[in-house]
């Protein structure tokens, strides 16, 4: 077996506003998972003590490679298109 991989120094969120847009009426991530066959989580699941209404968000950890980024990003530009 080769070197064992570093532990992570921290997390890597990006918040995705589907407003306006053909899946931010609601639960853009379930959207998302049926199109274009990648698993965000629910913006609206992350609302709790906060005055903003997440639920035309996704939350996107992309604590991966450059690659598999790349292939999610692509999955869902073209879901959107």
């Amino acid at each position: 077996m080769g070197r064992p991989l570093p532990l992570p120094q921290g997390t890597y969120l990006s918040w995705l506003d589907f407003t306006g847009s053909p899946i931010g009426a609601a639960a853009p991530a379930g959207s998302l998972e049926r199109l274009a066959r990648v698993k965000l989580s629910d913006g609206a699941e992350f609302s709790q003590h906060t005055p903003i209404d997440t639920a035309a968000f996704a939350r996107l950890n992309f604590a991966t490679s450059t690659s598999n980024l790349q292939r999610i990003l692509d999955r869902v530009s073209a879901a959107l298109a």
